[in-house]
């Protein structure tokens, strides 16, 4: 969080993590994706945030990658299956989004 964060009171702030916002200001929020990895100090927020959202309505589709890092998407030499993965499910996700707004 040092890299991002200005200062202490930045981490408890809700325009800094989306996590700590209210709970009314998810209703209405577009379809979301969620790429989490298994070896991501962000993870449980993720998976967190994804409940949050849920709650509220939001639809939610979680792909949750086993052996991964936070990073895995700028290496895609060495995680080639795991980036195929996450690329196609992202296409996936947003031609399901749209053919759902079509309908």
């Amino acid at each position: 969080m040092g890299n991002v964060c200005r200062s202490p009171s930045d981490r408890i702030d809700p325009y800094g993590s989306c996590i700590l916002r209210d709970q009314t200001k998810f209703i209405g929020q577009p379809p979301c994706l969620l790429i989490i990895t298994e070896c991501d100090p962000l993870r449980d927020e993720g998976l967190a945030y994804g409940k949050k959202l849920k709650v509220a309505g939001v639809r939610v589709e979680t792909l949750f990658l086993k052996g991964t890092i936070h990073a895995f998407f700028h290496m895609p030499a060495f995680f080639k299956e795991t980036c195929k993965t996450s690329y196609n499910k992202t296409v996936d996700f947003i031609n399901s989004v749209r053919q759902q707004r079509s309908e």
